[in-house]
């Protein structure tokens, strides 16, 4: 069935939030909502009317699964992942790229 709204978002982002969840067990709840949130794809220019915007749940895993502190190689040897400034970014070739592939 198809839907949208807020009353069909509620169950979606509660549904992620919880797998989150699940697959982090040592992670906040707010360290789960403040992860959704980021992973949006307004996080940067949130809109009066879609907030934030659609959540990434699989950038939201991998925001919440990268220390801070540390840089992840990755298996092609010319990119890495590195949170800046609490967002996730894909430094390749020298150029770096946020969660939606964007040229920063």
């Amino acid at each position: 069935v198809w839907g949208n709204g807020t009353s069909f978002a509620c169950p979606i982002i509660a549904g992620m939030a919880a797998c989150l969840w699940s697959a982090l067990p040592n992670v906040t709840n707010m360290e789960i909502r403040e992860r959704i949130i980021q992973s949006a794809d307004r996080y940067t220019n949130p809109h009066e009317q879609y907030g934030y915007g659609i959540p990434n749940a699989w950038q939201a895993y991998l925001m919440a699964t990268t220390n801070t502190n540390n840089i992840q190689q990755t298996n092609d040897n010319q990119s890495y992942k590195q949170i800046i400034d609490g967002q996730l970014r894909i430094i390749y070739q020298g150029n770096t790229y946020n969660i939606m592939g964007s040229r920063l």
